[in-house]
């Protein structure tokens, strides 16, 4: 094997080794504080949709929303 080809197998074996371990590094340790600020009334679509999202996430316990 090439010393190049032995490069790349060897660089894709790390990057293989760093993804398995990225979602471990990526959790958080706390809850993600949210708070919601909405210039347009609550009866839009979006904002209900948006306020709808943010209240199932805080019910799972991954935020706290405000």
């Amino acid at each position: 094997m090439t010393v190049r080809r032995q490069l790349i197998v060897r660089s894709i074996a790390i990057a293989a080794l760093v993804a398995a371990g990225a979602p471990g590094l990526a959790q958080a340790q706390a809850k993600l504080k949210v708070a919601a600020v909405y210039t347009v009334p609550f009866e839009q679509q979006w904002v209900g949709r948006i306020h709808k999202a943010l209240k199932a996430a805080e019910a799972r316990g991954e935020i706290e929303y405000k």
